[in-house]
């Protein structure tokens, strides 16, 4: 996933469906659906560059609990850290015991956050494979690094 954020500089949202869980305050995903099934199994419903839908009954019923999907940086490239702070849209559109991820580009590389309707998640090490609940002070300091 972050590969394909890593490429994906100048592209419109992409997204793709996966299995998730809370493990005291750690983001487990155990799950993450390649992007192309995803297409083919129709989960997303409409792409374009600034926005995506996804059918979340469809997405549920598969056994799936989340949704992942990749923010475009718009503007100057130091911009994407603002997708450290979830928007409402975002965050109100996830469903309850759903954790989503949000991939987005920063000039160091492509980066990864978890969130749901309560918590940002975000990593906490180099290989960012654990995601771990931040305070706003937290995600500052991670990006002071």
């Amino acid at each position: 996933m972050l590969e394909k954020t890593r490429a994906s500089r100048g592209l419109g949202e992409w997204g793709t469906v996966l299995k998730s869980e809370v493990d005291k305050r750690i983001a487990v995903m155990s799950c993450v659906r390649p992007y192309e099934e995803t297409i083919k199994e129709c989960f997303v419903k409409v792409e374009s560059s600034g926005h995506i839908n996804v059918d979340e009954n469809k997405i549920a019923n598969a056994g799936f609990n989340g949704f992942h999907h990749y923010h475009p940086t718009l503007g100057l490239k130091c911009f994407g850290a603002r997708n450290f702070s979830v928007s409402h849209i975002d965050r109100y559109a996830c469903p309850k015991n759903w954790i989503n991820l949000l991939s987005f580009n920063l000039p160091k590389g492509p980066e990864v956050i978890g969130f749901n309707r309560q918590f940002t998640y975000i990593p906490n090490d180099a290989a960012k494979r654990d995601l771990v609940v931040a305070t706003p002070k937290d995600i500052m300091n991670y990006l002071s690094r």
